[in-house]
Formats: structure tokens, C-alpha cells, sequence
């Protein structure tokens, strides 16, 4: 009987992330996001190895929602960045 324990790590981490994620202030949020990057790396390991997949795509889908809130932040930063150039100049 196999084991769910990289599932079930990488649920936890995509939980704690989410919980940084909604609490720490915008420039704080590098803990969740390197949290988020490990547990999808967890995730993809645990679907991969693990009979119980279901904690490894819980803790998957949770990460994949901190990388994109991630990504979109990152965006717009450069976004701001291009119109305030655009703007100025």
C-alpha cells in the first residue's frame, strides 16, 4: 500500500501559502510564493509516485492559485512600470 505523503506535504504548503498569501502585505508575499513553487514541485512528484492522488492535485491546485496570483502581481508591476514611462516621456 503506497504512501500519500508528498501529497499530503504538498496540500499542507499550498495551505500555509494560501494563509501568508491573504495576510502578509504585497511585498511580504515572497515567503508564499517560494512556499507555492515547492509545494507544486511536491505535487507533481506526489501525483507521479503516490496510489493516493487526491492530496497531490488538492495541494496542486492550491499552489497553481498562489503562482497565478503571483504571475498577475508581477504583471502589473510592469505594466505600472511601461505607463508611467509612456506617460513621462
Amino acid at each position: 500500500m503506497g504512501g500519500s505523503g508528498l501529497g499530503i506535504a504538498s496540500m499542507i504548503i499550498g495551505i500555509v501559502a494560501s494563509i501568508l498569501y491573504w495576510i502578509l502585505p504585497n511585498y511580504f508575499n515572497f515567503l508564499a510564493y517560494v512556499l507555492a513553487f515547492v509545494g507544486i514541485i511536491l505535487g507533481i512528484i506526489g501525483v507521479a509516485t503516490d496510489e493516493k492522488k487526491v492530496f497531490s492535485i488538492l495541494g496542486l491546485i492550491l499552489c497553481a492559485i498562489i503562482l497565478f496570483f503571483f504571475f498577475r502581481f508581477i504583471i502589473s508591476i510592469i505594466d505600472f512600470e511601461y505607463l508611467r514611462e509612456q506617460s513621462s516621456g
